[in-house]
């Protein structure tokens, strides 16, 4: 249907040089097209323009050359957009040049370009021109340094002209970013089937007005680096369609904004050593597809805030170099195989940690856990810690701080026996710390050398149920039930989570948690009626007390429920009502608490989920005295008007000068007056 008679136009752009009558007869075409060409001299150019196709539609070129004159090496070179062919045209009947499924511009047209590739001139017979598949990608370029984001800085050649991309939504096209641009709008590359690639290296600067980039099928070419850089506020890159394929020795660098893959995506499913770069950016994997998923991370650009994964019930992703995690990672759906490559910082800035995972979802293989804690003051001394990580012992902490004694007991890491209610000092450096088993461990000055202690722990992480299986209570003990505990799992929790009705310790461990403070040398007890916060942090340990044997092992089990998302600010504690806070001060600012509190469920005696026994500390001590006779750090009464009279005592290593505060008066009704 082309031909004189079709609605094709053609037209010479640039002068050819002249015409022969050399060309072969008895080819392919008729002789009156075979036997005259135009030709250009070598250095010169003869260009057509083909108007009047259809836009969006693929088309198909064939060229014919052809000479009856001999000579050596005279190869023309036919040209459209970035697509070029070469054709020996000498004694030539039935070999065509071919370029395939190229799309004219938005205005309809094409530029073919014609020129000598040799020492002799280039020539044209014929042309011919079909439409091409109509499944074939069309390719169009950002112009450079421009906002990538509008629609007129896109076009069909690879400076950014020749007329401009109709809409971001158009299916098959593949848009190429060559050079350094930026983006001023929210993007959306959503055509079906449209690939974004980036085929050099690329700084895209993106503007603080923004915050949603979206690529389909998004891919960087082997050796390029493309830096994702913001102005002001961050950005959030997504991957809406297809795969994120990172080219063999590529680095697509996210800096401190976010890549997210959205559902069905996946990322480098071809484990291609290409690599993503962080610095404290998020990463967001939302596939659920049950894709593999592969992760390379570039050295000293490794660091990942935020790490969210749904990869669907048998998906996963593998670890394949170092990841230092600084926030939080969420793990919601299949498995994370980390090769030893996973690190939880610890350190001045960030305490990363692990949240809730609902089983078959897992973390397998060895995790780094670090650990970073601050000397209160000019404090040295006591410091309760624990592990979350398996299989560890004395020896594991020999590289982070120092460890004397081990086997005289008179170390600087100790157990508490409940049954004797004392300190046990450790006999080997091969002594176990399992998770959960809290150590009581001096930190010397020397130790603190930058303000700060940091240890670490390699292993398998605690995941799902946790039981406290050690817990005991000796009757003939002088102070029984007192048992050094510590958080079992890699991230902060919340002990007002625990599940207290469970029938295995109801009535058995009391709700109260005792952490130390080293600074004012005593400790800082929770109960549900007091106003201190319920969260304990990774690696800390806690005493909990323990009231009755009644026969049987004692199980205190927790749950993957009880972390806490410590990367959400805790932003103010619970109100609550009728809570007495007493701080008793002594002459060198030590200060330690107690409380009074009335609760309508609380009883007169001592009730495990209430009150708190007293544990004495080092210089100054508080506690109330219950009717019956014990001492108590918090005291729950039952609330009725009612006059109570609740004798106080104090015990202090100082003389001089002591101070009592009461806070919280006005949390109590005016019947309490």
């Amino acid at each position: 249907n082309y031909g004189s008679t079709s609605s094709i136009g053609i037209e010479s752009i640039t002068s050819f040089d002249g015409h022969y009558d050399y060309g072969m007869t008895g080819a392919i075409f008729p002789d009156n097209v075979m036997s005259r060409y135009k030709y250009v001299n070598v250095g010169n150019l003869g260009r057509l323009k083909i108007d009047g196709l259809e836009y969006g539609v693929p088309y198909n070129f064939y060229f014919m050359a052809s000479t009856s004159r001999s000579w050596a090496g005279g190869e023309t070179k036919f040209t459209i957009g970035v697509s070029s062919v070469l054709l020996d045209p000498v004694n030539n009947k039935d070999s065509l040049a071919k370029i395939v499924n190229v799309f004219p511009d938005i205005n309809g047209s094409f530029l073919i370009d014609i020129e000598s590739n040799s020492t002799q001139e280039g020539i044209i017979n014929a042309l011919v021109i079909e439409r091409g598949d109509p499944s074939a990608a069309q390719d169009f370029y950002a112009k450079a340094n421009s906002d990538v984001s509008k629609l007129y800085n896109w076009g069909v050649y690879p400076d950014g002209t020749g007329g401009r991309l109709k809409s971001f939504s158009e299916p098959n096209k593949n848009l190429h970013i060559l050079n350094d641009g930026h983006v001023y709008e929210n993007i959306a590359i959503d055509g079906s089937g449209t690939k974004t690639l980036f085929d050099a290296n690329t700084n895209i600067q993106v503007q603080s007005a923004v915050d949603g980039i979206k690529f389909s099928n998004l891919e960087i070419a082997p050796g390029t680096q493309v830096n994702i850089t913001g102005v002001g506020d961050t950005c959030n890159v997504k991957i809406i369609q297809g795969d994120l394929v990172l080219g063999s020795g590529s680095v697509l660098d996210i800096g401190d904004n976010t890549l997210t893959l959205l559902p069905g995506t996946t990322l480098n499913s071809s484990n291609v050593n290409g690599m993503l770069g962080f610095d404290n950016g998020n990463l967001i994997i939302q596939s659920g597809n049950n894709a593999i998923h592969h992760l390379y991370l570039q050295a000293s650009r490794d660091s990942i805030y935020q790490l969210d994964a749904d990869f669907g019930s048998t998906g996963f992703m593998l670890l394949h170099n170092r990841l230092n995690l600084t926030g939080k990672l969420n793990l919601i759906t299949g498995k994370i195989y980390t090769g030893g490559n996973l690190a939880l910082v610890s350190n001045k800035d960030y305490d990363a940690s692990i949240l809730k995972i609902t089983s078959p979802a897992s973390i397998e293989g060895n995790v780094e856990v670090q650990r970073y804690f601050g000397r209160p003051s000019d404090f040295y001394g006591f410091f309760y810690l624990g592990t979350p990580v398996a299989s560890q012992t004395v020896g594991d902490w020999l590289d982070d701080f120092t460890i004397t004694g081990v086997g005289t007991g008179y170390g600087n890491l100790k157990f508490f026996d409940e049954s004797t209610s004392s300190w046990v000092g450790m006999t080997s450096n091969t002594d176990p710390i399992p998770p959960g088993k809290g150590v009581n461990a001096f930190i010397f000055t020397r130790d603190f050398s930058d303000g700060f202690v940091h240890y670490d722990n390699v292993n398998l992480l605690t995941q799902g149920d946790f039981s406290f299986n050690s817990l005991t209570y000796t009757s003939s003990s002088s102070d029984p039930g007192w048992n050094l505990i510590a958080n079992p799992y890699p991230s902060t929790i919340d002990w007002s989570k625990v599940n207290w009705g469970n029938t295995n310790y109801v009535n058995r461990v009391n709700t109260a948690f005792y952490k130390w403070d080293q600074a004012n040398g005593g400790f800082i007890v929770w109960t549900p009626t007091t106003t201190e916060s319920p969260l304990i942090a990774k690696g800390q340990g806690f005493f909990v007390q323990t009231n009755n044997d009644n026969g049987t092992a004692i199980k205190l089990v927790v749950t993957e429920d009880i972390k806490a998302d410590t990367i959400v600010p805790f932003l103010r504690k619970a109100e609550k009502e009728n809570i007495l806070q007493i701080i008793a001060s002594d002459p060198v600012s030590h200060s330690v608490k107690t409380y009074i509190s009335l609760f309508d469920n609380a009883t007169a005696g001592f009730d495990a989920h209430y009150d708190a026994k007293f544990l004495r500390g080092n210089y100054i001590n508080i506690y109330s005295i219950g009717k019956d006779g014990d001492y108590y750090a918090v005291n729950t009464l039952p609330t009725r008007k009612a006059n109570y009279l609740i004798p106080l005592g104090i015990t202090s290593s100082s003389q001089g000068e002591f101070r009592l505060t009461f806070n919280n008066l006005d949390s109590y009704g005016k019947e309490y007056e």
